[in-house]
């Protein structure tokens, strides 16, 4: 929810009034790494979290939702993860610097995005201002079980229909038609089966030539559960930097050797003017903070 620079006791009584198909809404509580990935794909700007240390210093609670009262973290500067919870502050923090007790997480681009942050219950100022709240949904007492329904449209085709190629799928269902290939594979979906397609990932670069006939497409460049914002670029040999930050992860006989390979592959890039010197550390930190191999 977008609301510049709300008392955090504010924002946690607005989340805690919304719901969504009977689901309570809380302000959210993070506890993976992909559960943060897929908040902070939502914010828009910086954004209150239900964590804060406000009944006793340094010690940090999730006080909203099914976790209200999981103690995740103590410490300042360093904040020690409890009983195998999860955390990702950022550097230093939290550092309690001015009765900072509420935990948000980093949405300005200007700062390290996706981190958390400990604030005062109302707010902070320039890159700090808070723009906002983050509602999850499910999993509190008393809320309904949900079930979810579908339909499924059945076409029937009464009368016999050639098969050219032999492989049990009538030429009008065929993806390739004089080509056999029962399984249908159509990997850029683009309705050409991959027995008869040149260019099965359709980026423009035939597959005889293509050093990733099959490449990873996604708009973006993942590292594991982490998505440094940085476009999945096309290289000239129908590469794509997805394509090769994974050749290194098959390659590397442990975690600091796929750390140097993706760091030495974000250089070369940057080098070549396709990403920038922030963006290169944005993939590097990713890399880092992987589990891969």
């Amino acid at each position: 929810m977008s609301v510049i620079n709300e008392n955090w006791n504010v924002a946690e009584a607005a989340a805690a009034s919304k719901s969504l198909f009977g689901l309570q809404g809380y302000l959210a509580t993070i506890t993976s790494g992909a559960e943060n990935a897929f908040v902070f794909d939502k914010l828009q700007g910086n954004g209150w979290l239900g964590g804060t240390d406000a009944a006793v210093e340094g010690t940090w609670k999730w006080v909203t939702g099914p976790e209200a009262g999981t103690v995740f973290c103590i410490g300042t500067g360093t904040c020690v993860p409890q009983g195998g919870e999860y955390t990702n502050w950022d550097g230093g923090e939290p550092n309690q610097a001015g009765d900072e007790d509420y935990a948000h997480m980093i949405g300005n681009t200007n700062l390290n995005e996706s981190f958390w942050n400990d604030l005062p219950v109302g707010g902070g100022g320039g890159d700090y201002v808070v723009q906002g709240y983050v509602v999850e949904y499910g999993g509190s007492a008393g809320d309904p079980s949900l079930q979810l329904s579908g339909t499924v449209i059945v076409h029937v085709v009464p009368d016999a229909v050639a098969d050219t190629d032999g492989d049990g799928v009538t030429d009008d269902a065929d993806n390739c038609p004089n080509t056999a290939n029962a399984g249908q594979e159509d990997y850029d979906g683009d309705g050409l089966g991959d027995a008869c397609d040149p260019d099965d990932d359709n980026d423009g670069v035939p597959d005889g030539d293509d050093a990733f006939p099959k490449s990873d497409t996604g708009p973006s460049v993942v590292i594991g559960t982490c998505d440094p914002d940085v476009a999945n670029q096309l290289l000239g040999d129908g590469a794509r930097f997805n394509d090769l930050i994974g050749a290194a992860a098959a390659s590397a006989n442990n975690h600091g050797n796929f750390v140097k390979q993706v760091s030495q592959l974000a250089d070369k890039w940057k080098k070549a003017g396709l990403i920038s010197g922030k963006e290169k550390g944005k993939i590097t930190s990713c890399a880092a903070r992987s589990d891969i191999p």
